[in-house]
């Protein structure tokens, strides 16, 4: 079942998203990161990002 939010994205924009953990490499919930960031296109997994804490900037 999709997680519904109220918040809507552009699904044709890429989010930078920023670890918590400062420089982390390594993969979480299928997305690789490099020293702390990587790139995500909106949809489910943006807000799975935004409802654990990660930071999220507009490309």
């Amino acid at each position: 079942m999709p997680i519904k939010t109220t918040e809507k994205t552009d699904e044709n924009n890429i989010y930078i998203v920023e670890t918590p953990v400062k420089n982390y490499n390594g993969t979480v919930a299928g997305v690789h990161f490099a020293y702390g960031k990587a790139e995500v296109r909106s949809g489910w997994i943006l807000n799975w990002f935004k409802e654990n804490g990660y930071i999220i900037k507009k490309k």
